[in-house]
């Protein structure tokens, strides 16, 4: 398995790259909302950091495509576009959820956004769950990946929320998993650095169980539900005690 790195914004995109090279088998960038910042010039800065260093992206999940409007597709396809010149061959992006409409409806408008994403760029797109309702379920999930025939990006954090939901999408969708995003969760935060070792073993006996030896991503950023933004180095710190404790688990 390839296991990848995520920068956070607080820190220097720069020296994030540095350090997945040095750490990591890729990296897998998070455009920031904004993507006026992203200049022809900027660009061309981080494609020479990278080299010839792997990189996936993942599109920012503000983005909003529960509805047709044709600026957030557009911030879609802008994103995409950054995301080729970058080098990034896999890009993961999320459906929105929207309270205030029906399911099925909400299901086509993103079908429809991501259909519209997919016919004006080339790259391969991975459909993330998400932990809001109904695209924290597998079967929604399938509705539309079998739509779009696309992959998905697995996360467990966002699964994980339900042990019997993290099972379901290893048995719908696990032939169709292309992608995985690593970590914890309890009822009311994601991405939380794992605590218990049990958990890991868990889920790499899950991807076992499918085969899967693809690409791994560490998405993890918290020590606890009060969801502090831990220092730079710190985290860095953590994200390499949890490869330790794979590479022993896997």
């Amino acid at each position: 398995m390839k296991y990848g790195y995520m920068p956070t914004f607080k820190a220097d995109i720069f020296s994030e790259i540095a350090f997945a090279k040095k750490y990591f088998d890729f990296i897998e960038i998070t455009l920031k909302p904004d993507l006026s910042i992203y200049s022809p010039e900027y660009i061309t800065e981080i494609r020479q950091a990278l080299d010839s260093f792997t990189v996936m992206g993942h599109m920012h999940w503000e983005i909003n495509l529960s509805g047709k409007d044709i600026s957030e597709i557009g911030k879609t396809i802008k994103s995409a576009e950054i995301f080729e010149k970058l080098g990034a061959k896999k890009i993961t992006i999320h459906p929105s959820s929207d309270e205030n409409q029906k399911t099925e409806q909400v299901k086509e408008n993103n079908i429809y956004a991501l259909s519209e994403l997919t016919s004006k760029r080339k790259a391969l797109f991975l459909l993330e769950n998400t932990a809001h309702a109904p695209f924290n379920q597998a079967r929604t999930i399938l509705g539309i990946t079998s739509r779009i025939n696309s992959l998905i990006t697995l996360d467990t954090s966002h699964a994980g929320v339900s042990r019997a939901e993290l099972d379901n999408f290893i048995a719908l969708l696990g032939k169709q998993i292309g992608h995985v995003h690593l970590s914890d969760s309890t009822a009311s935060t994601h991405h939380l650095f794992f605590r218990d070792k049990k958990k890991i073993k868990n889920i790499f006996d899950a991807f076992e169980s499918i085969k899967y030896n693809g690409t791994l991503t560490l998405e993890m950023f918290y020590k606890n539900s009060k969801k502090e933004q831990l220092p730079v180095v710190k985290r860095r710190k953590l994200l390499l005690d949890q490869m330790k404790m794979i590479e022993i688990l896997a």
